[in-house]
């Protein structure tokens, strides 16, 4: 299979075909797919659950330490 793509790219640039630049924009997305990012409702919110979180974590290791 892959002998067969390398002749026919070959035989593809022996008569001067062009690729086309949708061609590897679609091949460029296809390859390295972005995460879809869902929007916050309230950063407000985020922060005090982050802060609340931050704060077992430091009670937690001061007991560890003791």
């Amino acid at each position: 299979m892959i002998l067969a793509c390398c002749i026919l790219h070959n035989m593809c640039e022996s008569h001067g075909d062009a690729i086309k630049e949708d061609w590897q924009v679609e091949v460029a997305e296809a390859e390295s797919p972005q995460p879809r990012h869902k929007q916050l409702l309230s950063t407000s919110m985020d922060q005090s659950h982050a802060e609340e979180v931050r704060q077992l974590f430091c009670d937690y290791f001061e007991q560890q330490n003791n």
